[in-house]
């Protein structure tokens, strides 16, 4: 495994042979997302005085532990194992009458 300096993050590397014996890079996390990019996020989140997530946990209870939940956001974003939860589903009659759902 080799350590390589990227900007702010260190993102690490697996060499692995090929079949004629050349080495190659494959880089361990599928997604280039940087650490400062999820704080800067985080900070806009607080700016715009986000509310609680469909978590139901809000700002002060997520700054408790806010290294380790920014690394876990981090981690689970570059790594391509985020799942987002669905989005709140809101039912409404159109002009027509039929209903459609946002």
């Amino acid at each position: 495994m080799v350590l390589k300096p990227r900007c702010d993050t260190v993102q690490f590397e697996l060499k692995q042979s090929t079949r004629d014996g050349r080495s190659c890079s494959v880089p361990t996390k599928p997604f280039d997302i940087s650490k400062p990019e999820v704080f800067e996020a985080y900070k806009r989140v607080k700016a715009n005085k986000g509310g609680e997530g469909c978590d139901g946990q809000s700002l002060k209870d997520f700054e408790v532990h806010l290294k380790a939940n920014l690394y876990k956001i981090w981690n689970r974003l570059s790594s391509g194992s985020y799942m987002p939860p669905p989005v709140f589903e809101c039912a409404h009659n159109n002009r027509c009458g039929h209903l459609h759902v946002i």
